[in-house]
């Protein structure tokens, strides 16, 4: 199975140059299982930072701030190719000895202006331009993987009615998408992992009317109420059976 390239512990993307003209440059939203994350792109490095669900700064999170160096990138057929430095552990294994590594990743914009996808690939090292080239020559890759959504968009979403707040028929649509993205993960389709669907239970909540900057307790409490409701247990035991 391929697995998305990640700056540890997060995920990474940046523009430069040509790419900046085609929006990209800016802040960027993604969800994980307990928080948001923000990604603020320079023409130099990428900044990110762990937010709660309300957008404030996640300042308790071993995580909390990451700043990352852009090495090169490059537009190419409508995908954004691009190297970023990142520290890693040094060969003795000491989290004191850090050498620096380089890798490429692939952005496509699925949404103008509102939402781009890293797309799954096989991890790469960046040692030049050169290998940059020959990577772009060859890279045939189009399965999704991570999803990231505007500033503007996450903005928009998050003034949508709490999740709790749901009524029967909008659950009964939510859980039909969920249902879809198990399809589509199953199928192999796009990347199996984690992130996605983490992200996908919350994207969906929009796709239906609900915000989807919702903690694990109010998602909690989502699902125990409509668990029990005659309208949609059987929904509910289809789809989150063990």
């Amino acid at each position: 199975m391929k697995r998305l390239i990640l700056l540890s512990p997060l995920l990474f993307f940046t523009v430069f140059n040509g790419a900046a003209q085609n929006g990209i440059e800016g802040r960027w939203y993604t969800f994980t299982r307990s928080n948001v994350i923000e990604f603020t792109l320079k023409k130099d490095s990428l900044v990110s930072r762990r937010l709660f669900w309300d957008l404030g700064p996640n300042i308790y999170s071993r995580h909390y701030y990451q700043s990352n160096a852009i090495i090169e990138t490059r537009s190419v057929n409508g995908k954004f190719y691009y190297a970023i430095e990142e520290l890693k552990r040094g060969d003795d294994g000491k989290a004191g000895s850090k050498k620096k590594t380089v890798g490429i990743s692939i952005f496509k914009i699925t949404r103008s202006g509102k939402e781009l996808y890293l797309l799954s690939a096989a991890p790469e090292k960046y040692t030049d331009s050169v290998s940059l080239t020959n990577y772009i020559a060859s890279d045939t890759t189009t399965k999704p993987g991570m999803i990231f959504l505007s500033e503007s968009e996450i903005m928009r979403l998050k003034k949508l009615p709490a999740i709790t707040t749901m009524n029967v028929e909008d659950c009964k649509r939510y859980c039909e998408k969920i249902k879809e993205m198990q399809t589509v993960l199953a199928a192999d389709s796009v990347s199996k992992n984690l992130y996605y669907a983490y992200f996908m239970t919350h994207y969906l909540a929009g796709e239906v009317g609900y915000s989807p900057l919702f903690t694990t307790e109010e998602f909690g409490a989502w699902f125990k109420r409509f668990q029990k409701d005659p309208a949609t247990k059987l929904l509910f035991e289809e789809l989150f059976k063990e």
